[in-house]
């Protein structure tokens, strides 16, 4: 899933075009189908809302669902999730929604998906998850947030007034899910006071000619915490922020720019490639890139599981990490290559296969179908 899957949805790009006075036939279409979805609760032990690791800043949203009870789709710990589907075929056992396709939010009873956008961003000490308007000057919605804002997969917690349930047409319950209020948005922001006025700081007096100053940006929209807010988490070691300081920056008319905040944080420094072996885990991670990914451990990966297994991750845990990494899934489809049709994996078979990999296929479907592939069938009548 890309950032623009997320941000722009088809009725998104129409209601774009359609202006904010004169709606297209599409979107009256659209708006009077909306109108017949109703929505049922859903048992939230079941499900979990979590914000994947899309590169160092970006998150991207996935709501998980338990379908059957044969086997565990996630585990959680401390606000970290463990996603165990990715390690099987859980075909009829999970449910996954990436997307605008899988979720919306809908408010007393309206659906909201033309409207409002769901994101991540990144707000130092925690992820926030808002709703993001499509259209100019309206408010920004904060439906949930993480315990932290490590690169990891974390657990959204959703505010209090947020709940998730399934939409329903036609009497029947469907897969997409709903983050769900009872109150409605116009209620929500008339009752919202206006954000107070951006103090103004005047220059001293100069003797001297003094150098134009560039004028203050306007005021950004406000984000609007629907219910009582959640206790914000403690600061970061390292952060600039104080653990009472929310700052959220965002622009809502860009519509693939979503501007936060950024705040320094400390990180650990880099091993330096002529000091790796004096690392106290390097033995032991070196050995497991060798098993995993077929090469040497470097610098930073050195550094970052290092600092990992510091803070109580286990091994298992790089494991699972480095085999679910890129890099780790093309590894493991060329050692299939070889393995199975006896030679390296082409660039378009490896990227085909990751691809399947992260949709949720298992290395003995890979396996498997590489056997019965063309090439696959000839080389086994030729041994």
């Amino acid at each position: 899933m890309n950032r623009s899957s997320i941000s722009f949805t088809l009725s998104t790009a129409l209601l774009a075009t359609a202006g904010l006075s004169l709606a297209t036939p599409a979107i009256q279409s659209a708006q009077a189908a909306s109108s017949l979805f109703s929505e049922q609760s859903v048992n939230s032990s079941n499900f979990v809302v979590m914000a994947a690791p899309r590169n160092e800043v970006d998150y991207n949203l996935v709501v998980l669902e338990q379908k059957s009870s044969s086997r565990d789709c996630w585990s959680e710990s401390n606000g970290i999730i463990n996603p165990l589907l990715l390690n099987f075929d859980f075909s009829g056992i999970c449910g996954r929604a990436t997307d605008s396709n899988g979720y919306s939010i809908r408010m007393a009873g309206e659906d909201l998906g033309l409207q409002y956008s769901l994101r991540l961003v990144d707000q130092g000490d925690y992820v926030a998850l808002l709703a993001s308007p499509n259209r100019r000057n309206q408010a920004v919605l904060e439906i949930g947030r993480t315990q932290t804002a490590d690169q990891d997969f974390l657990a959204v917690e959703l505010n209090p007034g947020w709940n998730l349930s399934r939409r329903v047409y036609d009497g029947k319950a469907l897969g997409h899910i709903y983050f769900s209020n009872e109150m409605s948005l116009a209620n929500t922001v008339a009752a919202t006071p206006a954000p107070p006025t951006r103090p103004v700081s005047v220059p001293p007096v100069a003797t001297q000619p003094v150098t134009p100053q560039p004028v203050a940006p306007p005021s950004e929209p406000e984000v609007v915490t629907i219910g009582e807010a959640l206790p914000l988490p403690p600061a970061v070691i390292g952060s600039n922020r104080p653990a009472d300081s929310v700052t959220i920056l965002v622009e809502p008319q860009f519509a693939d720019e979503f501007a936060a905040s950024e705040v320094p944080v400390m990180e650990a420094p880099v091993v330096a490639s002529n000091d790796l072996s004096s690392h106290p885990h390097y033995e032991t991670l070196n050995a497991l890139y060798q098993t995993v990914m077929d090469r040497e451990i470097d610098p930073s990966g050195l550094t970052t599981y290092g600092k990992k297994l510091d803070q109580g991750k286990s091994l298992d845990w790089v494991s699972d990490r480095l085999r679910n990494s890129k890099e780790g899934k093309t590894v493991a489809v060329n050692r299939l290559y070889q393995e199975v049709l006896g030679r390296e994996g082409d660039a378009s078979g490896l990227s085909i296969y990751r691809k399947r990999l992260d949709r949720g296929w298992t290395i003995s479907q890979v396996r498997s179908h590489l056997a019965n592939s063309t090439e696959g069938r000839q080389r086994l009548a030729n041994r």
